[in-house]
């Protein structure tokens, strides 16, 4: 919570944290950067690709290929 986006429990406090969104426009600059380098260091593009190489060998069948 607030380190790379913000967390909620409920609809009111989803309606809360957008609001804080929209009128802090520093939060939302400094949220979305670590949020773009969270996804970089956990998802890189290389890992993406692995996926869905595991996925279509897993549904292709070997013969197709």
């Amino acid at each position: 919570h607030e380190v790379s986006g913000l967390l909620f429990s409920d609809e009111a406090e989803l309606a809360r944290m957008a609001e804080r969104l929209l009128l802090d426009a520093a939060l939302r600059a400094r949220l979305g950067a670590a949020g773009q380098e969270r996804a970089r260091r956990h998802f890189p593009p290389e890992r993406e690709i692995e996926g869905y190489l595991a996925i279509y060998n897993a549904v292709i069948p070997a013969s197709a290929r």
